[in-house]
Parts: C-alpha cells; sequence; structure tokens
C-alpha cells in the first residue's frame, strides 16, 4: 500500500499504525540488517497536473487520498503534507479555486524479504504495535499551488467563470500550452478578481515561488531541474510503502479497507466541509448584526439545526472505522441516506 509520507519520524522496518495513521517507535526488523540489505533504486518519475475545483470532494481524487484519510485530517491533523489544502474552508459558490500539483520521484529506498526480523514485538497485543510496517521510503520533491480567485464584484462572477472554463476546462496537465492559456487568461481577468494564493513545495529548499499563475506553471516545468540542483539531488520522503504486519505474523489482525464506502466518504467530506463554512460565516455574520426579536428568533433557529449537523459530523468522524469486511449493498444505501440527508504553508491575497 503506497500512502503519503507524513510530518513525523520515519524509518525502514518501523510499524506503522494505519488506525491512526502514524509511526510506531517499534522496529519490526533488525535496523542493522537492513542497513547491510539496503537497496536504493533510481526512479525518474513525474506528474504534472492542474485542477479546477467544482466540488471539495475532488481534492480526493485529484490527491489519490484515501477518503477516510481525508475525512481524518480535516477533522484533526494526522500529519497529511497537504493537510491545509484539505482543511481550507471557503464558500465555493463565490471562490473558484484552481490547483496545480506536481510530484517528481527521484529514488526509492528499501530492503529485501530475507532481511532479519525482530522477536519482541511479535508477543505484544497489536493495539501497542500497529497494522503495517514501512517497507519503503519514495523520495523527490513536491509542489502544490492554489490560486483562489473570488470577483471583486458580485457581477463578474459569471464572466469570471465562463473565462476559467473556456481557458483551461476542468482539467489537464501542466505543459508550454497551459502556460500560454494562462496568460491568455490573465489578460481576461485582468482588474476583475482578487487571488488568495497557498502553496507548499518540497525537495527544493527554500525558493521564492512565482505570484501568478502562468508563472507557476512555467516553474512547474522546471521542477525536475530544480530538486536535482538542490542538495544531493535526492529531495525529501514523498510516499511511503507500508505492508501489513499480517504477511510477516499470521497472529495479527489484517487491515481490510471497505472499498464500498469511497463513495460514501467521498460525499461525507463534502457535506462536512459545507456545514464547517456554514457555520464560520454564520457565526461571523451573526457577530456584526443586531437584530429585532422576531428576526433574531428565526437567525437562532437555523443556528440551533447547524450546531446538531455540525456536531453529529464531527462525532461520526472521530469514531470513523474502515477495516472491516466488505458491507452489503442495503447497508451502503442506509449509510449513504444518512450522509445525504446533513441530518512553509502560507496564504496571500492580492488584487489580479
Amino acid at each position: 500500500m503506497i500512502i503519503p509520507a507524513i510530518v513525523a519520524a520515519i524509518a525502514l522496518g518501523f510499524a506503522f499504525d494505519m488506525t491512526n495513521f502514524h509511526p510506531r517507535s517499534i522496529s519490526i526488523y533488525d535496523s542493522a540488517d537492513i542497513k547491510s540489505k539496503l537497496q536504493v533504486i533510481p526512479e525518474e518519475s513525474l506528474e504534472s497536473k492542474y485542477l479546477v475545483v467544482h466540488n471539495t470532494s475532488d481534492l480526493i481524487d485529484f490527491f489519490d487520498l484515501d477518503p477516510a484519510l481525508a475525512l481524518r485530517e480535516k477533522l484533526s491533523s494526522i500529519g497529511l503534507p497537504f493537510k491545509n489544502f484539505l482543511k481550507s474552508e471557503f464558500d465555493r459558490q463565490r471562490v473558484t479555486e484552481i490547483l496545480f500539483y506536481v510530484k517528481y520521484k527521484v529514488e526509492t529506498r528499501t530492503f529485501p524479504s530475507d532481511t532479519r526480523l525482530t522477536t519482541r514485538w511479535q508477543s505484544r497485543r497489536q493495539e501497542y504495535v500497529g497494522t503495517h510496517f514501512i517497507q519503503s521510503i519514495i523520495s523527490g520533491g513536491s509542489l502544490l499551488v492554489s490560486f483562489q480567485v473570488q470577483p471583486v464584484k458580485p457581477e463578474y462572477m459569471e464572466e469570471v467563470r465562463n473565462a476559467i472554463a473556456s481557458h483551461l476546462g476542468n482539467s489537464g496537465i501542466i505543459n508550454e500550452d497551459l502556460t500560454k492559456r494562462l496568460e491568455d487568461l490573465n489578460k481576461a481577468l485582468e482588474s476583475k478578481v482578487f487571488i488568495n494564493r497557498q502553496f507548499l513545495s518540497s525537495g527544493i529548499g527554500f525558493r521564492s515561488l512565482p505570484s501568478s499563475m502562468e508563472g507557476t506553471s512555467r516553474f512547474a516545468l522546471q521542477f525536475p531541474t530544480l530538486v536535482k540542483d538542490t542538495g544531493d539531488g535526492k529531495g525529501s520522503p514523498l510516499e511511503l510503502e507500508v505492508v501489513d504486519l499480517h504477511t510477516v505474523a499470521p497472529n495479527f489482525t489484517e487491515y481490510k479497507r471497505n472499498p464500498d464506502l469511497a463513495p460514501v466518504l467521498k460525499e461525507a467530506f463534502a457535506k462536512f466541509d459545507d456545514i464547517s463554512v456554514a457555520k464560520r460565516e454564520f457565526e461571523s455574520w451573526r457577530r456584526g448584526h443586531f437584530l429585532p426579536k422576531e428576526q433574531r428568533e428565526k437567525v437562532d433557529g437555523f443556528y440551533a439545526k447547524l450546531i446538531p449537523a455540525n456536531r453529529a459530523m464531527t462525532s461520526a468522524i472521530a469514531r470513523l472505522d474502515v477495516n472491516g469486511p466488505v458491507i452489503d449493498e442495503k447497508y451502503r444505501i442506509k449509510i449513504h441516506a444518512k450522509v445525504s440527508s446533513g441530518s512553509v504553508q502560507h496564504d496571500e491575497t492580492r488584487p489580479y
């Protein structure tokens, strides 16, 4: 199983717990034997793409994430590298987000199956050990830039959306043609929008990133060279390959993900975002308004429904358990109905 490298100490052969998505300081394999048998496999793999986000759940597929992990990160940080992008909350009816993502893999560090296992962990209870071990660490560099585009006047909304749609469509790859289309989009949007920019980079040291979308496209095209020219040219950890402990210790329970839950969890992610945005914006609006008693009662009535919905979603995500057998269709429909009922990183804002 390939997962994003998290913001935490990681080492080959150590335990990893998928139930809370965190490494454990327990060596499953002998560290000295890993060192003597270490395999370093050169790799040159580039993924470079962009997305015009229409629904919050689009982020899950764009980042190739397990929906359960995305939900957990949304609720409370578990250390995913792009956590702030998943946690961003703004009204997508008024703001259009355009994402640029580059992932450049340089090498994989791993060890063979005949590496010596340690033994002390095998007699411990699984909840104190974990569910997996780290088999491989894939290194390289990544770039993620979000442009949140908002018209300076409400009457510009349709024009702005049409311009973005006609120049970019929904998604695509980053290339020279995209750079040209972004230059044209820049001219079409000039003086009509404000843009909030958020970015994250790894493997290229401390470099200033372009402030424009067309500049970001050019920067992305140079990204592999920038990684190679930084430090030892190997970048930083991008992904981990984790293997189920059940494969080396049959007394440990196999970790099984439920594929039937994926679409439901994606919808839950979007619903939770909608509720969170509504709660934040409503509270901000209410602080700045003094209302007559009759209107205040209606407003309080709405808030009285919003808060339980937010608490219910928060509680459900906190208790989320996706480790189990595949569910039948009737149960999947029941869960879907409940969800549907609704019952360095940096930000900067500038005129475009």
